[in-house]
């Protein structure tokens, strides 16, 4: 695996970052995640992220729930509004008994 570039390093989570260098899977997975937007999201950005095959589901000032194929992560986080990429996860409800 060759050294992370310097913006995946820097914007990606560390379990994003643990994800890319351990997977072993050449099937383009689709990743639920958080990213946060230096200024929020704009109708112009948002057509970016849609041509990388970002769909965008939730929007809360600078952050935004988005479905992300692996194969896109790399070029994601490049963008330079882009400031953190992180994986969502589901939240379940504690067990009352």
């Amino acid at each position: 695996m060759q050294p992370m570039r310097s913006e995946l390093n820097r914007k990606l989570s560390p379990e994003a970052k643990r994800f890319l260098m351990t997977r072993t899977s050449e099937e383009d997975e689709i990743l639920r995640a958080f990213l946060r937007l230096e200024g929020g999201l704009s109708a112009e950005r948002c057509a970016e992220l849609q041509k990388l095959g970002v769909e965008i589901q939730t929007v809360a000032g600078d952050v935004i729930t988005t479905l992300v194929p692996v194969s896109a992560l790399a070029r994601l986080v490049e963008l330079p509004f882009v400031e953190y990429f992180e994986f969502s996860r589901s939240l379940y409800p504690e067990d009352r008994e």
